[in-house]
């Protein structure tokens, strides 16, 4: 992970001039940087209030380094470049300054697609639009690690110089490294298990039959993902139209 001077970056981006804002969220604010040789990024900067970075913003930021490092090899997520934070020696000063340097995709958002007043796409892009959206989200299921993106949605799926959306999924903030969905079942079940084992009433402390029946149940009912978000934006693409006026 390349660490990057937070000068320069400052400098990148126009000192986070507003001509330079791609993008806003809870979390953060995403800017159009200009690095030396005219390399374009994009640089994120953590939502702060009177001066400072909230708890949450900052364990979020965190999180987003953890799992884009764990991508760096997926095809199918924005490219991280890397961070910075700069030399004040005191930790709530750096953590405002913390940057993420990311790639840069040129041709926007599924959320301005949408929103655009320009003729619509074809319909067979629209299905490879869909298509590769499903792939990339397949990607995160299936790959080591697991990660669940938890935040699906138009405005989080990117358009690189071809108008490939696989592998441009990004806010990663709230997604995590999760274990298989079946052992997560399993783990919940032998935790519930073990609470009723300490148990003072012999009464209330389930048979070796309970437990191994439970075990069953709970892995099978573990291994159905529902991702409802998906199968929203998935009738947007098709319709072409935003997800609110899909019904």
């Amino acid at each position: 992970m390349v660490e990057f001077d937070y000068k320069e970056l400052v400098k990148a981006t126009g000192s986070f001039s507003p001509s330079r804002l791609l993008g806003k969220g809870s979390h953060g604010s995403v800017y159009k940087g200009i690095l030396e040789e005219n390399q374009l990024v994009a640089i994120k900067k953590s939502s702060n209030s009177s001066g400072h970075v909230s708890n949450d913003n900052s364990k979020k930021l965190e999180n987003e380094i953890c799992v884009l490092s764990s991508l760096r090899e997926s095809p199918y997520v924005i490219n991280f470049l890397g961070t910075t934070h700069d030399d004040h020696d005191d930790s709530a000063c750096k953590e405002k300054n913390r940057l993420l340097v990311l790639e840069f995709m040129p041709n926007g958002s599924l959320y301005d697609l949408l929103h655009a007043d320009a003729n619509p796409p074809s319909w067979s892009k629209r299905v490879e639009i869909a298509i590769q959206i499903a792939r990339a989200i397949q990607s995160l299921h299936e790959g080591k690690p697991l990660v669940i993106h938890r935040d699906i949605k138009s405005a989080n799926v990117l358009f690189d110089l071809d108008w490939k959306a696989s592998k441009k999924l990004t806010e990663i903030c709230d997604s995590r490294i999760a274990l298989p969905p079946f052992m997560e079942g399993t783990i919940k079940h032998l935790l519930y298990v073990a609470s009723r084992c300490v148990s003072c009433k012999e009464e209330n402390r389930p048979s070796m039959s309970e437990i191994v029946s439970g075990m069953d149940q709970n892995c099978l009912a573990g291994r159905s993902v529902k991702i409802p978000s998906w199968s929203s934006l998935m009738w947007s693409v098709i319709l072409m139209r935003k997800a609110e006026k899909v019904s």
